[in-house]
């Protein structure tokens, strides 16, 4: 018995921490942005990254390597903003008016859907949009940054 609890934490002792390049790899690869920083702190690595909608702070957990944060610094497009002030709400999630305005402006046509989705801590929109001579489209935008994540071309 001694001997299966002493196997198992040379197990637990093996597995290594998250490294700053892996976390900086794993959220470039779900946000297409600018990483201006990376810090660690305790059991987690905090991310700064600009976008075209602004710049923000994600926590990165060292351990698992999961995104537990994402916190929005400052904002260059306000779609979400206060209108008496300009100043954004932070951490709100855009519109779906907000969503069509942003797949038009990367795919001509018409919306016929919207879907708010969460996947691995990730929010985002699928918006499908309508051609008329042509494929159709879903285009996938981050609900928080407005960031096209991707564009899926449809028969």
């Amino acid at each position: 018995m001694a001997l299966a609890c002493f196997q198992f934490g040379n197990v637990l002792s093996l597995a290594s921490p998250v490294s700053a390049d892996e976390a900086r790899k794993l959220v470039q690869e779900k946000y297409n942005g600018n990483i201006v920083n990376v810090t660690q702190r305790d059991n987690k690595y905090e991310i700064t990254l600009e976008l075209d909608t602004g710049t923000y702070v994600l926590e990165v957990n060292r351990t698992t390597g999961g995104i537990e944060n994402l916190t929005r610094t400052s904002q260059n497009h306000l779609p979400n903003s206060n209108e008496e002030t300009g100043a954004p709400n932070k951490d709100q999630i855009l519109t779906k008016e907000d969503a069509a305005r942003i797949a038009l402006q990367k795919v001509n046509g018409t919306v016929d859907d919207i879907d708010l989705e969460q996947s691995d801590g990730l929010t985002y929109f699928l918006v499908e949009v309508e051609r008329e001579h042509t494929k159709d489209a879903i285009v996938q935008i981050n609900a928080i940054s407005g960031e096209v994540m991707s564009i899926t071309w449809e028969d």
